[in-house]
């Protein structure tokens, strides 16, 4: 794991489109840990941006780069809300690159997310990327976005 969950990774490094009722302190996407349990658990966008898709992501700045080898999600972490991401996009890049963002792999590829609030769904990346940042842009989901991740790589070289 590179840190999202255990909070190596800083708030600071984990940010997003929206939020649930435009309240950040609550929802915001440092709630986006995978396992984060205490309440609010996960994050919460915007009450389902359906118009625009792309208006909705999660990013993560990793603060320097490293081998993207797979990803794991979780939904919204009250199971009584049912909110969770069921396709999704990933997105990155370099420290040297940064303003381009390109699909992992070269192409844009869709995974497959979440069918409850809680189970963790693990993803492997198919073409490893180097990457400093890496950006999740939801394709679908249920009730709303709910989300809590992780990312699994290791340095390059």
């Amino acid at each position: 794991p590179l840190g999202v969950s255990d909070g190596r990774i800083p708030d600071s490094s984990l940010t997003a489109y929206s939020v649930y009722n435009h309240e950040w302190d609550v929802y915001g996407a440092h709630r986006a840990r995978l396992h984060q349990t205490s309440w609010p658990p996960g994050y919460r966008a915007e009450n389902s941006p359906t118009k625009n898709k792309y208006k909705s992501w999660l990013k993560i700045d990793l603060g320097e780069e490293w081998v993207i080898t797979g990803i794991a999600t979780q939904g919204y972490g009250d199971s009584s809300v049912e909110e969770w991401v069921t396709m999704f996009e990933l997105m990155y890049a370099t420290e040297a690159d940064f303003a381009s963002t390109r699909a992992i792999g070269g192409k844009n590829r869709t995974f497959v997310g979440n069918s409850d609030s809680n189970t963790v769904k693990f993803n492997p990346i198919p073409l490893p990327a180097i990457a400093s940042s890496v950006t999740l842009q939801p394709q679908a989901w249920h009730g709303n976005i709910g989300l809590r991740v992780e990312l699994y790589g290791c340095k390059p070289g």
